[in-house]
């Protein structure tokens, strides 16, 4: 917002309170998931489904477009190999 011409004051205070709304979304969403605690799996197999959808919709062909084709593939394979020995110590 500074740089679009807001003023310093002004953008620190909005970013400030949109920080506020976390802490509160957090709260509402841990009393929630009390009651409802076998929504707790379905919550995160939603949220890792839209970090792929989004990984692979918007930052992979971005990174390709700008020339980091290697980088990009080496982070995708060790990010599944890094799965791979957690799902086998863990499992």
């Amino acid at each position: 917002m500074y740089a679009a011409g807001s003023s310093r004051r002004s953008a620190v205070g909005l970013a400030f309170a949109s920080g506020l709304v976390e802490p509160l979304g957090a709260l509402l969403a841990g009393l929630f998931l009390t009651a409802f605690h076998d929504l707790v799996t379905f919550g995160l197999a939603f949220a890792s489904g839209v970090m792929v959808f989004i990984t692979m919709d918007e930052l992979i062909p971005i990174a390709h477009e700008h020339g980091h084709e290697h980088f990009t593939s080496f982070g995708l394979i060790t990010g599944c190999i890094a799965t791979f020995v957690l799902i086998g110590m863990l499992g």
